[in-house]
């Protein structure tokens, strides 16, 4: 039995994706990726938003999107697979090949003195695979 992974879970796939295995068959790059990540830092459990939450069910939709709040606060970390135009990308990097774009470093504050404690608060950047300064027009 082979399930195809397009844009998640629907209702019709259901009886499919509760097959023990399923998951193992034809998973999209990303995802695919994904696990292998959180299995080599030794994680048991995955979350992945398109296959958690049934794509076609309003209902189960409102009521897991309620929940993200929660589902993301108890979350030991996040992957935000931000670099591809669909789920058939995977994360850049992990495979040999993968990552054809340069990172670059956007500092967002520096380091600072919290006028309340008196602790000193790090530089905070974050790494990008795209230029953030190409349109000036836009604002972050």
């Amino acid at each position: 039995m082979r399930i195809r992974l397009s844009s998640g879970c629907t209702t019709t796939q259901m009886d499919e994706m509760a097959q023990p295995g399923i998951l193992d068959k034809n998973l999209p790059q990303t995802i695919e990726d994904s696990v292998s990540v959180t299995e080599s830092l030794g994680i048991k459990y995955i979350w992945v938003d398109s296959l958690c939450i049934v794509q076609d069910d309003d209902e189960d939709k409102a009521i897991q999107i309620g929940a993200m709040g929660q589902i993301y606060g108890f979350a030991y970390f996040i992957i935000l697979a931000a670099s591809s135009s669909s789920v058939h990308g995977g994360l850049p990097g992990l495979r040999p090949g993968s990552r054809s774009l340069e990172q670059v470093e956007l500092m967002v504050l520096l380091e600072s003195t919290d006028r309340t404690t008196g602790h000193v608060l790090p530089d905070l950047s974050l790494m990008t695979i795209l230029d953030p300064l190409v349109n000036s027009n836009e604002h972050f």
